[in-house]
């Protein structure tokens, strides 16, 4: 597992409600909060009253007023309603109600896409503390939403959210410390903050912290806290936890090695239908083919095993060349190439791939120690 690459592609839903993207430059997620049901003031108050005060001025009726219309609540869902009371109560600078206007605009909901308009009223909500306009507001500077991509102005306002304790700001941070981007690069500094959102029970930063203690960067090695930050990922059904516990589970580190709970993760994983993690899912389809070839944890079925091989090499192989690769990818089409799955035999490739694990990426010490043995036994028969 790469950290920068696994924090990009990471999609995940802890709630089904929460809408999540990619941002444009590949490296944070934007979050349209709105569905959440993130509300002032829901009580026995019904939709009629509502009304009534919204239309005498009141800023806190015409934002729950704007809710009703999002939501559907006791009336037809009508997002560009919603966006006029939105913008009513916005104007009289409440500033959960600038916050969901500037998302409408974000997401062109209600009312035409408009990332001048998003940033604007993000902007305001932003100068009166609510977080999570911060955090949108950074991304919108971070890529080319803002007028002019400011991506000192993006770690300014996620490190704002971050102190105040906004478990998505808290992990964008960790990432600005770990890659080195508008931060010197600290990996102590980001383990920091990935133990601030895990605390938060945030799957992302579970899975990267993980990594740190799978790897010891920023934090001592220690195999069993990896997992078990892995496994609490993984028990919100996030994929990338999925994939994370099922290499400990295979190869026995941090937990007692079990080929069926690691047959089983990675089933999870190779089932998912995520087009942002084609890699992963390749990755734990190719390991499931290894499990029925020699009958690790499942029944042997050589012909399940070569669907699977066949399935995953393409991938593989169009990844294991990717600049922010990951150890596990080269290494699965190393062996792709050495023993001829899912591809004809090349030994001269696999053992360029096996090389390239020993010498670019030897923080994944199990595969680099796996490579090492692959190279020693490769050199005779190719040269």
């Amino acid at each position: 597992m790469n950290f920068n690459r696994t924090y990009r592609k990471a999609l995940f839903t802890a709630c089904t409600a929460l809408i999540l993207c990619i941002s444009a430059c590949g490296c944070s997620i934007h979050v349209n909060v709105p569905n959440i049901g993130y509300s002032i003031n829901k009580n026995t108050d019904d939709i009629n009253s509502y009304r009534r005060n919204a239309k005498n001025g009141d800023a806190e009726a015409q934002y729950n007023l704007g809710d009703c219309y999002y939501y559907g609540i006791d009336t037809e869902q009508n997002l560009s309603a919603a966006v006029k009371w939105y913008r009513k109560a916005a104007e009289q600078g409440l500033k959960e109600a600038q916050f969901k206007l500037g998302c409408c605009y974000d997401f062109g909901e209600g009312v035409a896409e408009n990332a001048q308009e998003a940033v604007k009223w993000y902007a305001k909500a932003a100068e009166q503390n609510e977080l999570t306009a911060q955090y949108n507001l950074g991304i919108c500077y971070y890529t080319d939403q803002a007028e002019e991509q400011n991506t000192d102005k993006a770690v300014k306002w996620w490190e704002t959210a971050a102190e105040n304790g906004l478990a998505k700001a808290q992990t964008n941070l960790a990432f600005c410390y770990y890659e080195g981007r508008d931060k010197e690069k600290n990996y102590a500094k980001a383990a920091e903050w990935l133990e601030k959102a895990v605390d938060q029970d945030n799957a992302l930063a579970q899975v990267l912290l993980g990594y740190c203690y799978y790897t010891g960067r920023g934090v001592e090695q220690n195999y069993r806290k990896a997992a078990e930050l892995y496994k609490k990922a993984a028990e919100q059904d996030n994929i990338f936890g999925y994939e994370n516990l099922a290499e400990c589970y295979e190869f026995g580190a941090g937990v007692k090695q079990n080929y069926e709970r690691a047959a089983e993760f990675y089933k999870l994983t190779a089932d998912s239908e995520d087009e942002n993690a084609e890699e992963l899912i390749a990755l734990s389809k190719y390991k499931l083919g290894c499990f029925y070839e020699h009958g690790l944890g499942v029944e042997p079925d050589k012909n399940k095993a070569a669907d699977l091989y066949k399935a995953s090499f393409g991938i593989l192989k169009k990844h294991a060349y990717d600049e922010d690769t990951d150890a596990a990818t080269v290494y699965s089409t190393a062996e792709c190439y050495e023993y001829g799955r899912g591809t004809a035999k090349d030994l001269k490739t696999a053992l360029r791939l096996y090389e390239k694990v020993v010498k670019d990426l030897s923080d994944e010490k199990i595969y680099a120690a796996k490579a090492e043995e692959r190279i020693k036994a490769l050199k005779n028969s190719v040269h």
